[in-house]
């Protein structure tokens, strides 16, 4: 009979595994492969709806060839755009003026800067709400995305504007020139319009692909109230502080960029999947997203009639911690909370320690190994996966690929890496148990979770929610593991649990870390194989189901 009741606990238990590992795979799958973009919008939508339909039959105008710098294409780009926005019923300026200082390169010595503007006058204007994008190509590059999709974005708002009621403020639509070779358009409004004075917010719309959500990746500093009023306006949102702690430590610039050193308050907006497109001759009509081009659109149309009826006197007000939660809806709180939720997220760990010392379950020689295993399979397993990567891009090399194009950019092969990551993390966390309890193990990494999460919540405040909601919760997840166990409680229930507790680390940190191969490609294999040990090991616990025996009243804490 005893042998009946193990062998029924040990396939319940390895049931109950099966199918918490299934459901955390779903969550992972679905957070990261679900479209967080709208659905394209057709032509016969109303007036005052913006349509990715109709902004692609203004892009078919100019963005059929390339269109860089010097070339006589780019003049033929620039005449259809003023010719598109004078069928709006707008009076378009084209700004001209001399390279500025500094920036007069070999590309540029024979070019001069050629901005497109538009104003449509607000009925109690305060500051003036400026949209942005750029009409330049790289050369070879149609650029039906970069940045043609931020042109018709703009146009096609401009027209749904136009279709509703006046708004109160003032709305600047510029098209600037040579954003491609030295933001030199942006330089020049920013240094000689006379309309820069009458800015109060900027809103710059960009592409670093051909497909993907518009993410609104960067901000001015000092943009709590920025991010407040975008998180309750944008129907589909894309956005976090991490972005913006990341792109401001990158060497990487935007018309944006000029506008903030010219003390303009701004958000910047851009789509970055198939960056194999990006400056490519791939960067086509036909391969640019319909739902991404929407995506950009809704955005520019609903910010626009936002912002355009408030005081945009003055934006400024403190950072906040933000994050949209699969696109649904935004997450945000004061950069002062930061200090308690980590107080928060350590006493849920020391909790976790007291409960395991009290019943035995977690002792603290085995717990110190735990760590040493934990920090070697840092190092270990991404070396694993550098050599992995080393053989991919040597057989990129010999198929001729270049750049970011091929595999480096494959999710397929982003699968299989994190597969490898996954196997051997497992192998090692499989070698632990033969001889002690899985519960040494996950405390383990869960302190060093506490460790990291302090320093970076420290040091990089914009991150820290990345860090400090997946140890709240991981840590609930064990606390949960060590009472059942200790009550007896079936190992189906006790998967239930650690399931429901461990799903926000998994759809936060998962397309965290696909975001970041998407951004940086196969390249940044490292970090992203480091981050994927990290999440792992917060998994661990859900091998607790199998690998304890109640039936005999007692803990396997280990020899």
């Amino acid at each position: 009979m005893e042998s009946e009741n193990k062998t029924g606990f040990l396939w319940s238990g390895k049931l109950a595994v099966a199918l918490g590992t299934l459901t955390l795979a779903a969550a992972l799958f679905y957070s990261i492969l679900t479209p967080h973009s709208p659905t394209p919008v057709p032509a016969s939508a109303a007036a005052t709806e913006f349509s990715s339909e109709r902004a692609t039959e203004y892009l078919k105008a100019f963005a059929q060839t390339p269109h860089a710098v010097g070339s006589p294409e780019h003049e033929a780009a620039r005449n259809t755009i003023v010719e598109q926005l004078k069928s709006l019923g707008v009076e378009p300026e084209v700004f001209k003026a001399p390279v500025p200082a500094g920036k007069d390169t070999e590309r540029m010595k024979s070019h001069e800067v050629v901005d497109v503007v538009a104003r449509v006058k607000g009925t109690a204007p305060t500051k003036a709400l400026m949209l942005v994008a750029h009409y330049d190509s790289r050369e070879g590059a149609p650029g039906a995305a970069d940045d043609g999709s931020g042109v018709v974005a703009l146009i096609e708002t401009l027209r749904a504007l136009k279709a509703g009621p006046p708004l109160k403020n003032d709305l600047i639509f510029l098209i600037t020139d040579a954003e491609e070779v030295c933001l030199c358009g942006a330089v020049t409004f920013a240094n000689s319009h006379p309309w820069a004075a009458d800015v109060g917010l900027v809103l710059n719309f960009e592409a670093r692909g051909s497909s993907g959500p518009s993410i609104m990746f960067e901000t001015s500093d000092q943009y709590g109230w920025l991010v407040s009023e975008y998180a309750k306006t944008v129907s589909h949102p894309a956005a976090s502080s991490l972005s913006y702690e990341v792109y401001k430590r990158l060497p990487n610039d935007t018309d944006l960029t000029v506008f903030k050193k010219a003390g303009m308050p701004g958000m910047n907006f851009a789509f970055i999947k198939d960056v194999k497109n990006y400056h490519k001759p791939t960067d086509t009509i036909e391969n640019l997203s319909k739902r991404s081009l929407q995506h950009h659109g809704e955005n520019a149309l609903s910010l626009a009639r936002h912002f355009g009826d408030l005081d945009l006197t003055d934006v400024r007000a403190p950072n906040l911690n933000y994050f949209d939660v699969l696109g649904f809806f935004v997450v945000r709180y004061s950069d002062k909370l930061i200090i308690p939720f980590i107080i928060l997220a350590l006493l849920i760990v020391a909790g976790v320690f007291v409960i395991g010392f009290v019943t035995g379950q977690i002792r603290i020689p085995h717990l110190a190994v735990g760590f040493l295993v934990f920090v070697a399979a840092l190092i270990v397993i991404p070396l694993i996966i550098w050599i992995v990567a080393q053989g991919i891009f040597m057989i990129d090399r010999a198929a001729g690929f270049k750049g970011l194009v091929s595999l480096k950019t494959n999710g397929l092969v982003f699968l299989i890496l994190a597969s490898i990551t996954n196997g051997v993390f497992g192998k090692v966390v499989n070698s632990f148990m033969k001889k002690f309890s899985i519960f040494n193990f996950s405390a383990a990494i869960l302190f060093f979770w506490a460790i990291l999460t302090t320093v970076v919540s420290v040091s990089i405040p914009g991150a820290s929610y990345l860090f400090i909601w997946p140890l709240v919760f991981s840590g609930l997840a064990l606390m949960s593991q060590l009472v059942m166990i200790k009550k007896g409680l079936p190992p189906v229930l006790r998967s239930i649990v650690f399931v429901v507790l461990s799903l926000p680390a998994v759809v936060m940190l998962g397309p965290t870390i696909y975001l970041m191969f998407v951004a940086m490609t196969l390249n940044a294999n490292v970090v992203l194989t480091v981050l994927w040990v990290l999440v792992f090991g917060l998994m661990t616990p859900l091998g607790s189901c199998f690998s304890v025996t109640p039936w005999k009243g007692k803990i396997k804490a280990g020899r």
